[in-house]
């Protein structure tokens, strides 16, 4: 999965996070969901990876990403702390703005991440699936008020024409 993708594992120096790097051109993280791992981008992520630099990531905690140990409070797992170590990895990939996707927990990382002001203003994309019926979408405003929400309900991955459209803007 993912052919052509550079498997990297990265010291945040507060932990391991792997993660696979492929394509040229804008910059694009994409994180995924709970219980997933980036390879719920495995559809995605190549297609993307013809006009862009994309980086699926496994958060702390997932896939082959160290689990460093947590408190009483979970602060080592909280939004703020899992965004600050995507930061840390596309500055070491030489990325200090970039557009962000992610589904589910990796959307609300993706709020973070605006919040943080290293998403360009307007690139970012939440996903959430849910049951059928209570489906609805998450709004992900970028630091100028703009992103985008998908409604994705019973599909196995977002639409590449939709996704694409929503990094355009």
């Amino acid at each position: 999965m993912l052919e052509g993708f550079e498997a990297l594992a990265i010291d945040t120096g507060a932990t391991r996070i792997f993660a696979r790097r492929g394509g040229s051109g804008p910059p694009i993280l994409l994180l995924h969901g709970f219980p997933e791992s980036h390879l719920m981008w495995r559809e995605i992520a190549p297609r993307l990876a013809g006009t862009n630099t994309v980086v699926c990531a496994d958060l702390r905690g997932y896939g082959r990403s160290s689990c460093p140990e947590s408190s009483a409070d979970h602060a080592p797992y909280s939004k703020r702390v899992l965004a600050a170590d995507m930061v840390a990895v596309m500055e070491q990939l030489g990325f200090d703005r970039f557009a962000v996707a992610g589904h589910d927990r990796g959307a609300r990382v993706g709020h973070r991440l605006e919040l943080a002001q290293a998403v360009v203003a307007g690139a970012a994309v939440g996903l959430v699936v849910g049951f059928a019926e209570v489906a609805h979408q998450v709004a992900v405003a970028a630091a100028d008020g703009g992103g985008v929400a998908l409604h994705v309900a019973q599909q196995r991955a977002p639409l590449l024409g939709e996704l694409a459209a929503a990094l355009e803007h």
